[in-house]
């Protein structure tokens, strides 16, 4: 299997080999032989001469052996004829460590494009170029240009786009002394990307976690359809780089604009299963964490915190409301035996503060207590300066007998510190840190949990292609055809007529019935309101000649004009949009929330990847604070949410069997105690 051989190769043959002290050749060629590598290596450069004790060959094909392995570290210009001799030898995979490639662009794209070729055609898997390697400590094997890499063997596999990352990765590893099982840097990705690596380490016996740090995704969707799959049995933890809005102004719909990168990147990662990190700071509490208790999650948001220190408890008790951690109330005989094992002035609730003058003898039964009471599922430890081991062996012996977890912020204790780090008790470096990582195991035991949604099988006779192709392919539709469209997927829209002459608007005013809107109606009026171009709550004909003749002043005589009725507004209706996406990256997505003038203000939405099937329409309504009002706050009439999912859905089938459409917005879609309409809508083509 070429990505086993990336980990662990029987020989490596290494480009650019040498023997002189501060060459990059030297530094990679020191970490091989160094790191305790068993397999055979052959430095490879024309020069010749000799590194570690080692000949030097002038080629791989004076080698004379099967190579599995080529660390390639030569200038970017020799980089093709290096891959081409692979491809000729029959290596397996090569990583790349040269740069100057695609990140230089010009010449470089094209020597990029040039090995891609090479390799691709006869089955070489590439890393990189532009990476730092890759380094297995279970092997041994360090093929990075990285120094003083971390030796401690744990189960964490580390993936990262940028190889100055894996040096502040690895800093933390050395300070926060967690093990590691494997790192690979991936450059460029001009083949091996975090699909195939995820697809790897998911079946890799000696990873527990994966960590990776992202720049960007060549295919978002396939991206996310994996990291789904190997969450149900792997926690993945994502730190995303650059999660900015760039792009977001080119939009023409609401939703273009809403959903920008660092949203869609974020909500398409949790609907993975993802764990979102958002600072480096969150990634590493998460990542060693999880690294402990993987397999035993707490089994709800209940916790308990135990402790020495009452001051540090207050900030650690409000940092667990901020993260929806539930410290619920201990039960009268748990409270009662711990007031009768800690000094007087202690604390028998939650938290529990044993204090300084308890008795170290006593710290195993109070933990033993807290941890026995049915409303906790896991305690999170903090002790500031005495440094008592007793105090660590009370909570390394309660993990060990109820399986509940243990996470525990520590200052100025080393012994209770090596006790931790030895029965892999999580400690970290601020109360804050610690209550993060606890409540990565509750998201983590949450999101294995979660429900998939699935393909929907579109019912019979639904179809937009007419419409579509008399549009012809490109640009905005008007608001008229856009509700055609949403109409033949069963998406309500209000009575309306398109005219173009006073006349046919006072008889469509007519049949509708007044009051009603006269809007200005064409694909180039993709924001009305903001062009004077709407007038609502006409209320007679007379008025209506006297809006016709201002607006066909405005926008000149022919052009076309929608008469649409204005849906009576009772208690309990409220404004809201629907929107939808096709996303370059990451495909379809849905967008729901507050509509109208409150979208641009409040900016309250969510987004969901597509599919959506009925289930997870209903599940997306409950995530947003919009379903609170809709279910009737305050005593208003409730909306009926059956209903709104069922638009959901549909929006989703339109999307799905109609890949050309690029944005599209029901904005707003009027709620009413039994009514759901859509009042303006904009389907954009692209």
């Amino acid at each position: 299997m070429p990505l086993e051989t990336l980990f662990n190769p029987r020989s490596v043959a290494v480009f650019g080999a040498s023997p002189k002290p501060g060459k990059l050749g030297n530094a990679l060629m020191n970490n091989i032989l160094t790191y305790g590598f068993r397999g055979k290596v052959y430095p490879l450069n024309p020069t010749g001469g000799e590194v570690g004790g080692l000949s030097i060959f002038p080629s791989l094909a004076q080698v004379g052996d099967q190579v599995d392995l080529a660390v390639i570290s030569i200038p970017s210009h020799l980089v093709p004829g290096a891959v081409r001799e692979c491809v000729e030898h029959g290596v397996k995979a090569a990583v790349i460590l040269s740069s100057g490639f695609g990140e230089a662009g010009g010449k470089g794209r094209e020597l990029q494009e040039e090995i891609r070729r090479t390799a691709f055609q006869e089955g070489l898997r590439l890393v990189g170029p532009n990476c730092m390697g890759v380094y297995n400590l279970s092997e041994a094997f360090n093929a990075t240009y990285f120094w003083e890499l971390p030796r401690t063997v744990g189960n964490i596999s580390f993936i990262s786009q940028s190889g100055a990352f894996g040096g502040l990765f690895f800093q933390q590893v050395r300070q926060r002394k967690f093990g590691l099982a494997k790192f690979i840097s991936i450059g460029n990705m001009v083949d091996v990307d975090y699909v195939d690596l995820l697809d790897y380490l998911v079946r890799d016996p000696k990873t527990g976690v994966i960590a990776l740090f992202i720049e960007g995704l060549r295919d978002g969707k396939k991206f996310v359809e994996k990291a789904a799959e190997v969450t149900r049995h792997k926690p993945v933890v994502v730190l995303k780089g650059g999660r900015t809005e760039a792009g977001a102004k080119a939009a023409v719909s609401h939703t273009g604009s809403m959903a920008g990168t660092a949203a869609l990147y974020e909500t398409s990662f949790r609907q993975a299963g993802i764990i979102w990190a958002s600072s480096s700071e969150e990634f590493f509490d998460q990542t060693i964490a999880l690294s402990s208790y993987n397999e035993a999650l707490p089994q709800s948001r209940k916790l308990a915190i135990v402790t020495i220190s009452g001051g540090p408890s207050v900030v650690a008790s409000d940092t667990c409301e901020e993260q929806g951690l539930q410290l619920t109330p201990l039960s009268d005989s748990t409270r009662e035996r711990v007031q009768e094992l800690i000094p007087d002035f202690g604390a028998s609730g939650n938290p529990v503060d044993m204090t300084p003058q308890c008795d170290p003898e006593q710290y195993g039964n109070v933990v033993a207590t807290v941890l026995g009471d049915d409303n906790v599922d896991g305690i999170i430890a903090i002790n500031v300066g005495l440094d008592r081991p007793q105090f660590a062996r009370a909570f390394v012996d309660g993990v060990r007998r109820t399986g509940k977890p243990v996470v525990a912020f520590t200052s100025d204790t080393p012994q209770i510190s090596e006790i931790f780090l030895t029965y892999n008790v999580p400690h970290f470096l601020s109360v804050e840190g610690a209550v993060r990582g606890y409540h990565s195991l509750v998201k983590y035991r949450e999101l294995k949990e979660r429900p998939s949604s699935q393909a929907q099988t579109l019912p019979a006779g639904l179809s937009a292609s007419r419409i579509l192709a008399q549009a012809g392919g490109k640009g905005a539709l008007d608001e008229y055809t856009s509700k055609l469209l949403l109409q033949e997927y069963g998406i309500p829209s209000c009575r309306e007529a398109k005219v173009t002459k006073l006349l046919e608007a006072q008889r469509a005013a007519g049949e509708i019935g007044y009051p009603v809107a006269l809007k200005v109606c064409g694909s180039q009026y993709t924001h009305k309101s903001q062009l004077g171009g709407v007038v609502l709550n006409i209320a007679d004909g007379e008025s209506l000649a006297d809006h016709w003749h201002s607006l066909a002043g405005k926008f000149g005589e022919g052009t076309e004009f929608l008469v649409q009725e204005m849906v009576k507004s009772v208690n309990g209706t409220h404004e809201l949009i629907i929107g939808a996406k096709n996303d370059p990256t990451f495909g379809p997505f849905l967008i729901f929330g507050l509509g109208g003038i409150m979208v641009e203000l409040m900016k309250e939405f969510a987004v969901k990847l597509l599919p959506v099937d009925r289930p997870a329409a209903f599940r997306f309504l409950m995530e947003t604070k919009a379903c609170q009002l809709l279910s009737g706050y305050r005593g208003s009439e409730p909306v009926d949410l059956s209903a709104l999912a069922d638009i959901l859905v549909r929006v989703s089938d339109l999307m799905l069997a109609n890949p050309g459409i690029k944005e599209l917005d029901i904005n707003p879609l009027l709620a009413l105690p039994g009514r759901l309409v859509a009042v303006d809508a904009l389907v954009v083509l692209g």
